[in-house]
């Protein structure tokens, strides 16, 4: 037979409940910023994958046409919605523009940018040699190669 003091003894005290409660939250303290640089850094990730794939498109738009695009749309096929390919060229190196993941949402997208390359750097009177692709000057450097570090 169950003494008093022994059913009064079935639960968890209020101090246990807290200590729990604080080591619970303590690992989340911890874990949370881990968890958003991890976000952050596929996020940056994911821009740069999307300006080398417009850079690569842009070096094939260059070896059909002779001539660098000035746009990203020049790049987009003619059947695409946006399409801006110049009269006389032939686009379709890309089938859509990709969107970097930090705009959201996607009517806020702030685009792709192709930064021309001059002949001699830093003198813009020297004839361009070529373009790279930048996303809202965040990711060239002054060498304009890509950057492995965003700066919001």
């Amino acid at each position: 037979m169950l003494t008093r003091k022994m059913r009064a003894k079935r639960g968890f005290t209020m101090v246990e409940l807290l200590v729990v409660i604080i080591i619970i939250a303590v690992l989340v303290a911890i874990a949370l910023p881990k968890y958003l640089a991890a976000i952050y850094t596929a996020r940056v990730r994911s821009c740069q994958a999307n300006m080398k794939i417009i850079n690569t498109a842009a070096q094939a738009y260059f070896a059909q046409n002779k001539a660098w695009p000035t746009e990203v749309n020049n790049m987009l096929d003619p059947s695409v919605p946006g399409a801006d390919v110049p009269a006389g060229m032939k686009g379709g190196q890309l089938t859509e523009v990709p969107i970097c993941p930090f705009d959201q949402p996607p009517d806020n997208a702030k685009p792709y940018v192709m930064v021309p390359v001059y002949e001699d750097p830093g003198n813009t009177t020297t004839p361009v040699v070529g373009y790279v692709v930048d996303w809202n000057e965040h990711f060239a450097n002054a060498n304009w190669q890509s950057a492995t570090v965003h700066e919001p």
